[in-house]
């Protein structure tokens, strides 16, 4: 296994550019800091560093400022021209510093702290808006590199010239090292210009830093960030004081300057190799858990040094300082802020980093000078670190609530709100759909009136509507009325029966019979003056019992065979409202009829049956797209016995697909309660992918609906899992099919690529469906958004989904699932699945046969056109197995042929074979 993820093709330059820079610019500060260390040291008392934090935090924060208020020019050249200028002012410092004595030492000292964190923090907000969150999570660490490599090569020329060349001679080579790191930024890409466009016009330094602090202060994951780095940096600066102190009084004049080159070589050699290991600590632990093992071993170091440990006691405390500090809690600490996006990055990240860091160097020179005056005042100090390191942990520990809690309002604002359905009536809106009945388009007048009976608003309807000259208006009332059993409409509808419509005059017959049993229609038989007419008066008459019920049964099935959609449509109807079961199988033979209009008017008229056999006709009319919406309401409607017919079918693996992909969402709306049972208990056993997928939703849309309701964990577990497993299966074979193409070019045909892409697209949905299975395994967690936020042009959207779905899940599905969605290429993600799937150690056409015993007919007859294109003849006794079964497909007899074909001794092609 490859170690670490891998750098892609286009961020190779800029990875490599800047890690270069912060070798070069972190190797001259580690000379510049150690001769600079040496002198102050040697020449100036110890209780004065104290007074240098507070110099160096003032300036830092005054300076800065000032960059950011009088503009500056784009990202690159900006980081350029601080480093140019950075390594000429400290090179004219080393030059001068004979003639400036004492005071130069002091200047030094400040200069020194200053230049390295406006540079260093100008360099990390551009590399933090260059790379998205998870590319800096991948990258951040082996730029990283770039800077303990620095350490050590500095470290090791600032040792190796101790005691040979004179101190001040560091500062000297410092400043010419800055130099030569400023010629590197214009080698970045230009994508990191964006690091921060050109301010529209100048503004006061201080206005800047008042909206920075008020940004700070109203961002609840900011304000942390701010307190933990502000913990952070007095933690360390008061380790670092008692570890200057000890050594100042316990190492002599004339050794230190070896003895802090030499310990900064070690350190950094250290932490080198720690650095080397952050990237899989960050993949493994969240983010906020990195960031408190720094804190962890300076409580045990400050712990030794309070008990008397002496020199070797500080030793190890700057130990665990200096190897940390700059490899994995310097990476953690870049990473804190990504969560922030790019405006508040950079309306934050000033003040964090000075305002905090130097700030809290500034509360531990404070406190330093408190206790200076001490006899004890290493162990005071030491007493300090260890309550500060346990606070800086504590707040590490608590800011993951809020870390995550900042991606997941990312990632949700990009959510579009879904409607809500249609919200009751006030009297406003009843008002304007009465208006609407007046309207000239008889569409809305329509919709009008299938709103107002949705909300059981029929009663306010004005019977007058039946004269309406629209025919569909008419009928539409028609239905309207006899559904909320409107008698009063009774003296209109009578006006219907000379309506010159035949449908009209049908429906009306029919709307009457049910409105007013008692009314005669025998006399409508003799009168019937058209088809509809006739069928609607045998209909009623079979229905009322005026007319014998096999009479009645033989004249409408002979309608029904021969008649046309009106005539089906108002017997349809007549049965239907009068509940009639000995018509029932009229109305059945009514529902298998191949005209899309007579089915929709159909499907009420079984809904009201409540029957066993109407709910089976409901459920088969599912898979037709014109009806399946209303027949599920209808189903939903007639309760268990519409419960009944639709578990019957879902346990049937003949009934037909389409009605299969159907019923998981019907039994859900039928039975909220009881389906969640049913659908987790035939998941693992359901053989097509296609119902398994719509028994996810249909438990999604329970959830939804019921979130109080919990689903047992077990089997989603073991769906999770198995689904997890299903797609590093196809991630294998996939890479499998590309591998065996580069190796053999003429494997690339039409049928390889097919294949690739169909694996490929597999690999997809299953991965569609572990996001499922978590929403519905975590309810409340975002995971869908996440789903969204993963397929986004963004990379920020992208970075930031990742993130989220890094601190939501655990080991070991943690990494199989960010394996699959991470920006690292397939190689890397088949890794990561290394609990769920063990690699196939097969050739290219072991796993051909292996596809051809897929469950997916599409998978097999690929396979099968791309063994007939390749001539793979050892695979023919797969595909002839595949005969006389139901694998069998066109596809198969044709590979089979081509291979026979082609087989010694032939020379041309079957004629049955095309």
């Amino acid at each position: 296994m490859r170690w670490g993820p891998p750098i892609r093709g286009e961020e190779k330059r800029d990875v490599a550019v800047a890690a270069a820079f912060l070798a070069v610019f972190v190797g001259s500060h580690a000379i510049l800091e150690t001769g600079r260390d040496a002198l102050f040291l040697a020449e100036i008392p110890a209780s004065h560093l104290p007074f240098m934090m507070v110099a160096i935090a003032g300036l830092t924060l005054v300076a800065n400022a000032l960059s950011e208020a009088f503009g500056r020019l784009r990202a690159r050249r900006t980081l350029s021209v601080m480093a140019l200028a950075a390594g000429v002012a400290t090179a004219a410092l080393g030059l001068g510093l004979p003639v400036l004595a004492e005071s130069g030492l002091y200047l030094l000292y400040v200069w020194s702290g200053v230049v390295s964190t406006l540079v260093l923090l100008r360099f990390w907000t551009m590399l933090g808006e260059l790379f998205s969150v998870s590319q800096a999570k991948r990258l951040f660490g082996l730029v990283s590199t770039g800077a303990v490599i620095g350490a050590i090569g500095g470290s090791a020329l600032a040792t190796g010239l101790a005691g040979r060349v004179p101190t001040d001679r560091f500062v000297l080579l410092g400043g010419v090292g800055f130099a030569l790191a400023g010629l590197l930024p214009p080698l970045l890409t230009r994508g990191a210009d964006h690091a921060g466009p050109v301010p529209a016009a100048r503004r006061a330094w201080t206005n800047d830093l008042v909206a920075s602090a008020s940004f700070v202060t109203r961002h609840p994951y900011a304000l942390r960030v701010a307190i933990l780095t502000g913990a952070a940096s007095t933690t360390l600066a008061i380790a670092d004081f008692a570890f200057r102190t000890t050594v100042a009084h316990e190492v002599p004049k004339e050794d230190l300057a070896r003895l802090l080159a030499t310990l900064a070589l070690c350190l950094n050699l250290a932490s080198l190799g720690l650095q080397l290991a952050s990237g899989a600590v960050l993949r493994r632990l969240p983010l906020p858990w990195v960031l408190a093992i720094l804190p962890s071993f300076l409580v045990g170091g400050g712990a030794f040094l309070l008990a008397g440990g002496g020199l070797f006691a500080a030793l190890l405390l700057k130990g665990a300082d200096g190897s940390l500090r700059y490899s994995l809690h310097k990476t953690a600490s870049e990473l804190l802020h990504l969560p922030l996006s790019e405006t508040e990055r950079r309306s934050a990240k000033a003040f964090l980093e000075v305002v905090g860091n130097r700030g809290g160097q500034i509360v531990a020179a404070a406190v330093a000078l408190a206790v200076a005056q001490s006899t004890h005042e290493a162990k005071i100090l030491a007493g300090v670190v260890v309550g500060l390191s346990l606070v800086w942990i504590a707040l590490s520990v608590g800011l993951r609530t809020h870390y995550v809690e900042t991606f997941r309002a990312f990632v949700l604002s990009g959510r579009r709100v879904a409607p809500q359905g249609v919200p009751d009536l006030d009297l406003g809106s009843l008002e304007k759909l009465l208006e609407s009945l007046d309207d000239e388009s008889d569409a809305r007048v329509v919709a009008a009136l299938a709103i107002l009976e949705s909300e059981q608003k029929a009663n306010v309807v004005p019977t007058l509507i039946l004269y309406h000259p629209s025919e569909a208006v008419v009928l539409a009332a028609l239905r309207l009325f006899v559904a909320a059993r409107r008698k009063v409409a009774l003296h209109a509808i009578g006006h219907l029966q000379d309506h010159p419509s035949p449908r009209v005059r049908a429906e009306a017959i029919a709307a009457r019979a049910v409105l007013d049993p008692t009314a005669v229609v025998e006399t409508e038989l003799a009168r019937a003056d058209s088809p509809e007419v006739l069928a609607a008066t045998i209909a009623t008459l079979g229905a009322s019992g005026a007319m014998p019920v096999d009479e009645a049964v033989t004249r409408l099935t002979s309608i029904v065979a021969t008649g046309n959609p009106s005539e089906k449509i108002v017997i349809a109807e007549v049965i239907g409202w009068r509940r009639h079961l000995p018509l029932e199988p009229i109305l059945i033979a009514i529902a298998e009829t191949p005209e899309p209009e007579v089915r929709r008017a159909v499907v009420g008229a079984l809904g009201a049956m409540r029957t066993a056999a109407a709910a089976r006709a409901l459920v088969a009319l599912l898979g037709d797209h014109a009806v399946k919406v209303r027949a599920r309401e209808e189903l939903a409607a007639a309760g268990l016995v519409g419960r009944d017919a639709v578990l019957a079918a879902l346990r049937d693996t003949d009934t037909p697909k389409p009605v299969r992909w159907n019923l998981p969402q019907t039994l859900a709306e039928i039975d909220p309660e009881a389906a969640p049972r049913e659908l987790l208990g035939a998941l693992a056993s359901e053989p097509d992918g296609m119902v398994r997928y719509r028994m996810v939703e249909a438990l999604l849309w329970v959830q939804r609906r019921r979130p109080q309701h919990r689903l047992p964990h077990a089997p989603l577990e073991r769906e999770i899992q198995a689904a997890l497993s299903r797609a590093y299966r196809y991630l294998d074979r996939q890479l499998i099919l590309q591998r065996g193409a580069r190796e053999v070019p003429s494997r690339r045909t039409p049928g390889h690529s097919m294949l690739v892409d169909l694996v490929l697209e597999k690999r997809q949905h299953t991965l569609v469906r572990v996001f499922r299975l978590l929403a519905l395994r975590h309810p409340g967690q975002p995971f869908l958004d996440i789903h969204r936020s993963l397929g986004s042009p963004d990379k920020n959207a992208r970075g930031s989904a990742v993130e989220l779905l890094t601190n939501l899940l655990r080991e070991p599905q943690r990494t199989a699932v960010v394996g699959l969605v991470d920006d690292a290429d397939d190689e890397a993600r088949l890794a990561a699945g290394a609990d769920h799937h063990t690699p196939l150690d097969v050739d290219y056409e072991a796993v051909i046969g292996r596809l051809l015993g897929s469950t997916s007919r599409v998978v097999r007859d690929i396979a099968a056109f791309h063994v007939a294109e390749l001539h793979l003849v050892g695979l023919r006794p797969l595909l002839a197995a595949m005969l006389d079964t139901p694998r069998e497909t066109p596809d198969v007899i044709r590979s089979i042929g081509l291979l026979d074909a082609r087989a010694p001794g032939r020379d041309e092609v079957p004629s049955h074979v095309e």
